[in-house]
């Protein structure tokens, strides 16, 4: 029986292949979009390398072999990269270690494969092209199109097939990145394959690339539990997280959040730098995602380091940060280059306006001088003057414009719906 007609008979099923399923932006935009799919009646599964959460609809990936094997597949990954010596910090993934995952798929018999964060050892690029199902891609970071990395920088050399990686740090055009960008363009040409990007901003990147230049690719954001993620009291979330109750708060929040210089975080300092001293003794700064940070003497804002908001399985715990996007003024989402920006949908569903860089997927989701302020990339001090509109605004109609925008474009039932409509149109 085709495909199709199984799905005309019974609930559309839908396999998703993801690293992990909670800890991380990826994880928790897949585990989203997993239950949204659930409440509108669609048989939803993950498939996992990790399993961090107690779903019964998240089935962990058991791969032959040992289970040191299994342990061990984030390291095998990186085998390849040993012979780089000069290479860089940056994220850089491989996937050739073997798996068996297209084996493990036919085990669910799902209508389609949907595929997210497929890297650390879940699913090589070979595999990829043994899957037996249509396939939908949500492009989560810039990794599907390039020759390894997740993120290019200043590098446009994926727009060429890669070769001569800053990251890796290789002057030789037939390098790893341009052995791997190769091998993906032979797989893709193998499958039935629809790409997704969760931003204008990734489209575009992945139009330009050799892997996706000339196809067909959907925009579809990742989707918000709006009922989670509300305005709250200002107050009483200040007092519940030991906020102070008569300051003006900036929230800056990711994971790795001063670590990853793709994050802003030097930015957002040179930014405090910037503002007028008349509003100095009136800020504090509030970091969630680290513990401590570079500090500058010449930076009077205080600074308030919150660590990770966890519950037990991870950084997850929506309750308190929709207290703490609520118990702040301004949301600062300063990467340099971002995918989507969940850190800034949430901020807006909790009525709080967000400040963020263009030429990013922030764009799509701040209305520049709307719902917050978008400045030029990469400027500390077009950065430092965003800030101040957004504190100088109306509160009231500021806050209402941004939870708004968030009703309106991301809301999960609707993102889920477009998913939906996205499945059966590759199943018919």
């Amino acid at each position: 029986m085709h495909a199709i007609d199984r799905c005309s008979m019974n609930k559309l099923s839908v396999l998703h292949i993801n690293c992990n399923d909670v800890t991380g932006g990826a994880a928790r935009a897949v585990s989203r979009l997993h239950q949204s799919l659930i409440k509108q009646g669609v048989d939803s599964k993950i498939l996992v390398v990790r399993k961090e959460s107690d779903d019964k609809q998240v089935y962990l990936y058991k791969p032959k072999g040992s289970r040191l094997l299994q342990k061990s597949r984030h390291f095998l990954d990186r085998l390849p990269l040993q012979i780089y010596r000069n290479k860089s910090k940056a994220k850089f993934s491989t996937a050739w270690f073997p798996d068996s995952v297209p084996e493990a798929i036919e085990q669910f018999s799902p209508d389609v494969v949907h595929l997210h964060w497929i890297n650390d050892g879940q699913l090589s690029i070979s595999s990829l092209g043994k899957i037996n199902r249509p396939i939908v891609w949500s492009m989560l970071d810039m990794w599907p199109f390039t020759g390894g990395c997740h993120y290019t920088a200043d590098c446009e050399n994926y727009q060429q097939g890669c070769g001569a990686c800053p990251v890796l740090g290789s002057s030789t055009r037939y390098d790893l990145s341009r052995l791997i960008s190769r091998r993906k363009q032979k797989v893709i040409k193998k499958v039935t394959l629809h790409a997704v990007a969760i931003s204008q901003w990734m489209k575009e990147c992945a139009q330009k690339s050799v892997l996706f230049s000339g196809a067909k690719i959907t925009v579809i954001h990742p989707g918000l539990d709006l009922a989670a993620y509300r305005p709250l009291n200002r107050k009483a979330c200040r007092e519940l997280l030991g906020l102070p109750k008569n300051k003006k708060l900036i929230l800056f929040g990711a994971l790795g959040a001063t670590s990853d210089p793709r994050k802003g975080y030097a930015a957002l300092m040179s930014a405090l730098r910037l503002i007028d001293s008349s509003y100095e003794e009136n800020l504090e700064v509030v970091v969630l995602g680290a513990t401590t940070g570079a500090l500058d003497d010449t930076i009077a804002i205080k600074i308030n380091f919150m660590g990770r908001l966890t519950s037990g399985y991870g950084w997850h715990d929506d309750v308190s940060l929709a207290a703490l996007y609520s118990a702040a003024d301004v949301a600062i989402v300063p990467s340099l280059q971002e995918a989507f920006g969940q850190t800034a949908s949430e901020s807006l569903a909790c009525g709080t306006p967000v400040v963020g860089f263009r030429e990013t997927g922030v764009e799509d989701i701040v209305d520049h001088k709307k719902n917050g302020y978008l400045a030029k990339n990469n400027d500390a001090f077009d950065l430092a003057k965003g800030i101040c509109w957004v504190l100088d605004q109306n509160e009231e109609n500021i806050r209402k414009a941004a939870r708004q925008k968030a009703v309106q474009n991301f809301d999960d039932k609707l993102m889920a719906q477009k998913y939906i409509d996205l499945y059966r149109g590759l199943l018919s």
